[in-house]
């Protein structure tokens, strides 16, 4: 094997493949080509096709082999071969983002959370005040999915971005948003206890209920039930 290396220098076989030769010798076999293999030929991978190649993906980046396929008559390995090793492609899924911000608004929405973290260091705001949200919209117009909007790029390129809510107009919305409450999951448990000690149990106020139902009217001034949320809940 070294005498191979030092004759052949950078082109010598393996030693796997020299392994797979010698056993062949020992068996008997005497022609030294290789075999017929099935399947297109390793010489499909030609310039003029790695051209076409490129050129039908830059008309249109979000082809999938099977197309390219029909278009140039190619078997799917000579296209997966000349899209990965040759083009150095790979086929990456868009990135969702759920609104279009302009720099303004980006800048606005770290100022705003800069000061509210500034707050809560400071004592001035609990962990329970800072509960973030966000709308939910339903779209008449469908984006697809996100395995249709799969592309090919460069390799260590970023993926492709997909706005699902743009800055105009033009979508229609089912119906209005929805504000739903986002809690960060660590703090979860934190939170949900922080804002139950704040409430008024249903219990508690079937208790006060049958309470000013029984009371006389000279005892209604006691009952504890003087707050403008006890009020609205009954």
């Amino acid at each position: 094997m070294m005498n191979c290396i030092l004759f052949y220098g950078d082109q010598a076989p393996s030693f796997r493949t020299v392994e797979r030769w010698s056993k062949l010798f020992r068996e008997g076999r005497e022609e030294i080509e290789d075999e017929a293999r099935p399947g297109r030929h390793i010489t499909e991978t030609t310039s003029e096709n790695i051209k076409q190649i490129r050129l039908l993906i830059d008309d249109d980046p979000y082809l999938t082999i099977e197309e390219l396929q029909e278009q140039t008559d190619l078997g799917y390995g000579t296209i997966h071969r000349i899209i990965t090793s040759h083009l150095n492609l790979r086929k990456v899924i868009a990135r969702y983002l759920p609104k279009d911000l302009t720099d303004f608004q980006r800048a606005e929405r770290v100022r705003i959370r800069k000061e509210n973290l500034s707050k809560f260091q400071q004592g001035a705001w609990r962990l329970c005040d800072i509960i973030t949200g966000d709308e939910s919209w339903f779209y008449h117009k469908q984006i697809g999915r996100k395995s249709s909007n799969a592309e090919w790029v460069r390799r260590g390129d970023l993926p492709p971005i997909v706005v699902r809510q743009s800055n105009n107009n033009e979508t229609p919305h089912i119906h209005e948003p929805n504000m739903d409450d986002v809690f960060i999951q660590q703090f979860k448990a934190q939170v949900i206890k922080c804002v139950r000690s704040e409430l008024v149990t249903p219990g508690v106020i079937h208790s006060e209920k049958l309470a000013k139902a029984n009371m006389p009217p000279s005892a209604m001034a006691n009952l504890p039930i003087a707050q403008s949320m006890r009020k609205s809940m009954l």
